[in-house]
């Protein structure tokens, strides 16, 4: 279907547009898929706003008995069933548009109540068409396949090539169930994304009759369809195919069909092509690991696949044979132009019809694809016509031995729109399927045949234990029933099966044409369990049987619970006993005069109690305690009041709840016993003896004392404890053991006391100076450093022997006299000590006599010319091991602290001295000047010479020079090309640059010197040709002397006036290249700029190789 088509409609279309409801009448159409019950779920089809989903239709065919038909939806209420009578051979095409939002199984990942049953009192053969007249774009028809539909195991087939149109977004590709009984599991796992669950995780959904679900993919794309998603299910259940607008090429189409559980499948088939533009696709769906798929015969498999795992085959041919080891699922996608269909392939095996009835829907092509066994070509008749279909028409299909051939006929100018066609053959069964439509307007295929025509009427049964299944098979004349176990007779069609057990039955079926097939019934038994029991109850009370009923009266009762179903699940058979007795109890404690917190323990005694009594314990009215025979509690306080209420399980314990004894509780309070220990002192001397006392408190009558030193037991069971024996350090304390009643904790721990231990020592003391060698009037301070001294020791200084200064630990004195000692006696305050006295060192001082620093200089020279350097020397007296100089020049501060000054700055006039300060002892004074030098500077002669000089080569240059000052000599040097060396403005004609001296002398014998440079400018020498070859020789144009002119620019041409190199100053030659690529042959044309105000040079440069 192309998106942006005109819709034009046949005249025969509009007119059955106008026919929705009514019956159409028709013989012979479709005889196909035989039987009396068809379920069908109607997919949704997208109708883009333009009805491609409209109209749809319901089309039944009859065999050669009249029948009377019943569609339902057995979940909708609401829906009125549509009931019609069909004559034999005949067809009618009930229009379900009207009801076609309660039939499209929308939305997804919900349970819905949209199944059709369509239930028959003959034979006959049904599928459902979405029509699409109003713009004959997305047509396809469904082929129900009655009980061949109806499974509990399904692998999902699709085409996974193609895209659904992007054009159309409510374009989707989806799976339907509908399920046949109530209380269906259905468990499915999707192999991609669908809308609620995820890929590959498995979920449960429930349904009744009629109620169904849509798996839609999230994925419209050719990767995100959902071939190989299984489904399983615990009762019947049938599922639909949909892929809706699946994008081939330009043309965009609805696919789809009624799929059939693998109870139906083979390992044969064959697929005859269709008409598409493109190959064909069939796909191939393994529903066992390990499946072999061979294609035309061929010895070697195309594809071995897993369970669940498809493959595409591409048809190019006429027909192909397909065989597997395995059962497979054989789906084909062809049609007309770029417009498809879909259709699930029968087997081959056991199947086939021997006359098939369709009608041409439209003007497009209409074509039919037929299968057969080779031997029936010759014997097909279309309404009695032996023509239209010849054994010329047929070809064997590959790898069948010529066991069977296969035609495509084109009938579209043979049989007129809306003709009913009943295609027939004489001697054996066919398959067929059939295309109408156009190359881009839409078309339908749809596959008519029996998928199985020897099967069994139904593959579940339920029967109550101990009772019988009807089970019947059908199709065949020989019939093998296994196992045999609880079967009337396993060798006929209908045989009664009565298994003790869920069974599942197999039976072989062997048809007049001698194939042989299989089919299997799953028998479930719903077991009964009998029960016999004897309950007694107390007098007043009832017993609740299984099914719900209450009896009190003792006695014999039998009850009955049923199964859904019917079935007996559960009989009883109740044997009721009613008696009665009187419990009571009593509890005593594990005492009732106790300290507080003390744990009691109370323990109840019961009488008729039962197996299991439930005890409450009472606090003072208040539950308390588990349900327990006992109840302990360390809480408690005085006046508490403890009893029980037992609840009696005995059996008819009258009352049931009875209370026990109270028990008053006596609490005394607990009393905290504590001691404490002291000493009259803990700072003693070694050898002293220390009663220490202990003090307690809550101690009781005769409490129990433990000493303890340093943690080890000492002394008695004394409150006073005595030692002289104490070390330093030692930690003592006392543990009292109290008597008291409810005393806690009866043991209390003093306390500690640290005794302080000192040792007996001798004091000492030790004096030192300031400073011992000083200078006549210098102070002096003397610091003791005492030894044992106590805390205020008494000092007492000495000066020769004779008492001095104060009491105190320093003496400070500025009169000493020249041998003077000094020493101190120290009396000691420290306690344990062995004398009371020490006396010092004694400290002799030595008094310097004072002395005179003197200072003198003398300088290198004082008469000079500007410019000299001249060195100033001093040298001092009693100057000390490191005086400091301080260099003095016009009276300011100048130089470095050394002992010599050196300065080539000095004026004439300038004044150098020196301040000495002495570090001498006793040095008087401390800083002395030394005598003053007086400079005698000359001025040096002033000469300028002016500026450098440049002259060609055998020109002249005067040099002007001059000199300020009283000037003695003059002298030029060297004297090469001057005329007069011995004047200021000599003429200067030099063969080559020199760089003169001129040296100018004063009458003081100063001299002046200044530098001229003359350069000369020798010849430009400029080669007419080079061989940049580079061979070493000749492989630049070097320019000789041009480097003398470093702002000359260089540039040369090419014949066509191009500029091939250009440089400001001539330091690397040119070597025949431009930017670093070698230049042709040739002569080029230079142009020199000395930049000296002469002409440029120009001329020829010729470039050899």
């Amino acid at each position: 279907m192309k998106s942006a088509k005109i819709l034009k409609y046949p005249s025969f279309l509009i007119a059955k547009i106008f026919l929705f409801g009514i019956i159409l009448f028709m013989p012979h159409l479709v005889s196909a898929q035989v039987d009396r019950t068809f379920w069908f779920v109607a997919p949704y089809v997208y109708d883009a706003g333009r009805d491609f989903d409209k109209p749809i239709v319901l089309r039944i065919t009859t065999l050669s008995s009249p029948a009377t038909v019943v569609i339902s939806m057995p979940a909708d209420p609401s829906f009125t069933p549509i009931t019609t009578n069909i004559g034999a051979n005949s067809t009618v095409s009930v229009d379900l548009t009207t009801w076609i939002n309660k039939l499209e199984n929308i939305p997804a990942n919900t349970t819905l109540n949209k199944g059709l049953l369509i239930k028959s009192t003959a034979d006959i053969t049904a599928y459902y068409e979405v029509v699409s007249s109003f713009c004959n774009c997305d047509p396809e028809v469904f082929s129900l396949k009655g009980k061949n539909a109806l499974g509990t195991e399904f692998f999902i087939s699709s085409q996974y090539t193609y895209d659904e149109s992007s054009a159309y977004s409510g374009a989707s590709t989806s799976f339907d169930i509908v399920a046949t009984q109530n209380n269906t599991h259905v468990t499915i796992t999707p192999t991609k994304d669908i809308i609620g669950h995820k890929a590959n995780v498995p979920f449960t959904i429930t349904l009744n009759a009629g109620q169904t679900y849509s798996a839609v993919a999230v994925s419209g794309t050719a990767a995100g369809h959902l071939q190989g998603s299984y489904i399983s299910s615990d009762n019947a259940i049938a599922v639909t195919l949909k892929d809706d607008l699946v994008q081939v090429s330009s043309c965009a189409d609805l696919i789809g069909d009624q799929t059939v559980p693998t109870s139906v499948l083979g390992t044969e088939y064959i697929v005859t092509k269709g008409f598409l533009q493109l190959n064909d696709n069939i796909y191939v769906l393994a529903v066992a690991d390990g499946t072999s798929v061979y294609v035309d015969g061929n010895a070697t498999p195309t594809a071995i696949l897993a369970k669940g795992e498809s493959i595409t085959l591409n048809l190019s041919n006429p027909s192909t044979y397909i065989r597997s080891d395995k059962n497979i699922y054989v789906y084909h996608l062809t049609g007309n132009g770029c417009e498809v269909g879909s259709a699930i392939i029968p087997k081959i095996n056991c199947t086939g019809s021997q006359s098939v009835s369709i009608v041409r829907s439209n003007s497009d092509l209409f074509a039919v694809m037929i299968t057969t066994k080779d031997g029936n070509q010759n014997n097909f008749t279309v309404n009695g016509d032996k023509t239209l279909i010849t054994s010329s028409d047929f070809s064997p299909v590959p790898g069948t031995g010529g066991a069977y051939v296969t035609s495509r006929v084109d009938l579209s100018s043979a049989v007129t729109v809306g003709a009913a066609l009943n295609f027939s053959n004489s001697t054996g069964k066919f398959s067929l399927g059939f295309i109408n439509g156009g190359t881009n307007d839409g078309t339908v295929y749809g596959f008519f045949s029996d998928f199985k025509s020897s099967n069994v009427q139904s593959s579940s049964v339920e029967i109550c234990q101990s009772a019988s299944a009807q089970l019947s098979a059908f199709g065949g004349v020989k019939y093998q029933w296994s196992p045999a176990a609880g079967l009337s007779d396993p060798n006929i069609a209908n045989p009664k099966a009565s298994p003790a057990a869920t069974t599942d039955y197999t039976v072989i079926i062997t048809t007049t044409d001698g194939c042989v097939d299989s089919a299997k019934v799953h028998v479930k038994v719903y077991n009964v369990k009998k029960v016999d029991t004897t309950v007694s109850i107390c007098a007043g009370s009832s017993y609740k049987l299984p099914s719900g009923t209450s009896v009190s009266t003792a006695g014999v009762y039998n009850d009955v619970v049923p199964y859904k179903s019917g079935c007996d699940s559960l009989v009883t058979t109740l044997h009721l006993k009613v008696s009665g007795t009187t419990p009571s109890v009593t509890i005593a404690a594990s005492g009732n005069n106790i300290c507080a917190g003390t744990s009691v323990t109370f323990t109840a005694t019961p009488v008729n109690e039962g197996p299991s009594p439930v005890y409450q314990w009472k606090l003072n009215g208040a539950n308390t305690g588990t349900n327990s025979v006992t109840f302990s509690n360390s809480t408690l306080v005085n006046g508490d009041k403890v009893s029980c209420v037992m609840t009696s399980s005995a059996a008819c314990g009258t009352p049931t709840g009875v209370t026990s004894n109270s028990i008053t509780m006596s609490i005394n309070p607990n009393l905290a016993a504590s001691v404490n220990i002291a000493a009259p002192v803990n700072n003693i001397c070694a050898g002293t003896m220390v009663m220490f006392t202990a003090t307690p408190a809550n101690g009781g009558a005769t409490p129990v004392y433990q000493w303890l030193v340093n943690g080890v037991n000492a002394g008695t069971n004394s409150a006073t404890f005595s030692s002289s024996n104490f070390a330093n350090g030692d930690n003592v304390s006392c543990i009292m053991t109290s008597n008291a009643g409810c005393a806690t904790p009866a043991g209390a721990t003093s306390n500690i006391v640290i005794m302080s231990v000192n040792p007996y020592v001798a004091p000492s003391v030790s004096i030192a100076a300031s400073n011992n060698n000083i200078c006549p009037g210098t102070q002096v301070i003397f610091t003791a450093t005492p030894v044992n001294g106590g805390v205020a020791p008494a000092y007492q200084w000495l000066l020769n022997g004779n008492n001095t200064g104060t009491n105190s630990d320093t003496f400070t004195s500025s009169t000493f006299a020249n041998g003077d000692i000094v020493s101190c006696v120290i009396t000691s305050n420290a306690a344990c000590i062995t004398t009371a006295t020490a006396t010092s060192n004694s400290i002799s001082v030595n008094v310097n006599l004072p002395v005179a620093p003197l200072v003198t200089i003398t300088a290198s020279a004082n008469n000079i010319c500007a410019g000299i350097p001249v060195t100033f020397t001093a040298t001092p007296t009693n100057g000390g091991a490191t005086p400091i100089y301080q260099w003095l020049l016009n009276d300011n501060n100048t130089g470095t602290n050394s002992d010599t000054f050196t300065s080539d700055a000095l004026a004439d006039g300038d004044i150098v001295s020196c301040r000495l300060t002495s570090n001498a002892n006793c040095a008087v004074p401390v800083t002395v000047i030394s005598n003053g030098i007086t400079m005698n500077i000359h001025p040096l002669p002033v000469v300028n010479i002016g500026g450098d000089k440049t002259i060609e080569q055998g020109n002249s240059v005067r040099l002007n020079a001059t000199a300020l000052g009283n000037i003695a000599d003059i002298t030029w040097s060297p004297a090469t090309g001057l005329d007069n060396i011995k004047t200021l403005t000599p003429t200067a004609t030099p063969l080559s640059t020199t760089l003169y001296t001129l040296t100018v002398q004063s009458t003081d014998g100063c001299v002046g010197v200044a530098l001229v440079k003359v350069t000369v400018l020798e010849d430009i020498t400029i080669p007419n040709t080079f061989t940049p070859n580079d061979d070493g020789v000749n492989d630049k144009w070097e320019i000789k002397n041009l480097k003398d002119y470093p702002n000359c620019t260089v540039k040369i041409f090419n014949r066509w006036g191009q500029e091939v190199y250009s440089s400001r100053g001539y330091y690397n030659a040119w070597d025949g290249t431009r930017k670093g690529k070698r230049l042709p042959i040739g002569t080029y044309y230079y142009v020199i700029n000395l930049n000296n105000n002469t002409r440029p040079l120009g001329g020829f440069v010729a470039l050899l190789r």
